[in-house]
């Protein structure tokens, strides 16, 4: 599974902060920035009959992230789980990170 210190995170987190991740998949994936990006949704947030193909590009690239993606989408409720998490790690950035350098 995937650790915070695992070179492959590390990575992802890097070129999330610096705002290179949507150029580097693309890149690896042989695609177009905007045809990432509808890859990407999809297996983000689309239900597993849709997701298959696209779950299998993103798995090239970052595989042990796309495992613990997966991990946490399995079950009945799986999508619904992942987008709450996701919903909750936002909301806790703008309020711990954003609004408390606006309130400084």
């Amino acid at each position: 599974m995937l650790s915070l210190q695992d070179p492959e995170f590390l990575l992802f987190r890097k070129l999330a902060e610096t705002g290179k991740l949507k150029k580097y998949v693309a890149k690896r994936l042989r695609k177009s920035v905007k045809t990432t990006k509808q890859v990407r949704w999809q297996w983000l947030f689309g239900q597993a009959q849709r997701e298959a193909k696209a779950a299998r590009r993103i798995e090239e690239v970052f595989p042990k992230l796309f495992q613990l993606v997966r991990a946490i989408k399995r079950g009945k409720n799986g999508n619904k789980l992942f987008s709450h998490l996701l919903t909750k790690i936002e909301s806790r950035l703008v309020i711990d990170g954003v609004a408390a350098r606006i309130a400084q």
